[in-house]
């Protein structure tokens, strides 16, 4: 069974309250992805050590804060036609509890006002990454 986390927004704005459930993605699309993100970061001239090409997702989380910051940093070098689609992918994880009395989840709605700020759009970004890393991260400690 893949991981879910619930996400409440609590920054003041217009998606304060809000909840949305991630899901991971599947064990073979999280290694495409991993390995897609450490290509493009080195076609972009970043070096990457030999352990990170081979490691996949395991191996950019167990790498700990610090790489990952790199990464992200890294990732601003890449080409942004090349970038987006990976950054894009990971929203595809994201679904909208309208009403989190009732239980049910449903697929994000991007044209609507399911979210309304942009700084929503980046913290399930960066937890959907957390989601999909944590295991490794506690692991390595």
């Amino acid at each position: 069974m893949r991981k879910t986390a619930r996400i409440t927004i609590e920054k003041e704005g217009r998606d304060k309250g809000k909840v949305f459930e991630l899901t991971e993605m599947p064990a073979f699309q999280t290694e495409r992805w991993a390995n897609r993100l450490i290509f493009a970061i080195m076609n972009a001239g970043v070096d990457i050590p030999p352990e990170m090409m081979t490691g996949g997702m395991a191996a950019i989380a167990s790498a700990g804060p610090v790489f990952m910051e790199t990464v992200m940093r890294a990732l601003s070098q890449v080409p942004y036609d090349v970038a987006e689609p990976l950054i894009d992918e990971l929203m595809t994880c994201v679904q909208i509890v309208p009403d989190p009395s009732k239980q049910i989840v449903r697929a994000l709605n991007m044209d609507a006002s399911d979210i309304e700020e942009l700084s929503t759009i980046y913290k399930l970004k960066w937890e959907t990454i957390k989601l999909h890393t944590d295991f490794f991260t506690d692991a390595a400690s």
